[in-house]
């Protein structure tokens, strides 16, 4: 996964719109980057407040069964239970 533009560069970006008056196609053409990136960071920019770049990465910790054993004298103690009442539990 391509890594995220630096922070610096955003910033020095939004300040050649901002306060140069710099059109997003004059930018995009100036730094090298597509109009659809600085399209991307203005979203960004507009929901969170700032630049800084989204983190990339489960969002969620690993849910793996460790312990195979464990894990089916488990389901075995609850046959009633149906998937998502197991995960419930």
């Amino acid at each position: 996964m391509p890594k995220a533009y630096d922070y610096d560069l955003r910033c020095k970006v939004f300040e050649a719109i901002e306060l140069n008056g710099m059109k997003p196609s004059e930018v995009s053409e100036a730094f090298g980057i597509s109009r659809n990136t600085i399209h991307q960071w203005t979203l960004l920019k507009t929901e969170t407040g700032d630049l800084t770049p989204r983190s990339v990465g489960q969002s969620k910790p690993n849910e793996k069964i460790i312990d195979l054993d464990a894990f089916r004298a488990f389901v075995s103690a609850h046959p009633e239970k149906t998937q998502a009442e197991l995960a419930q539990l």
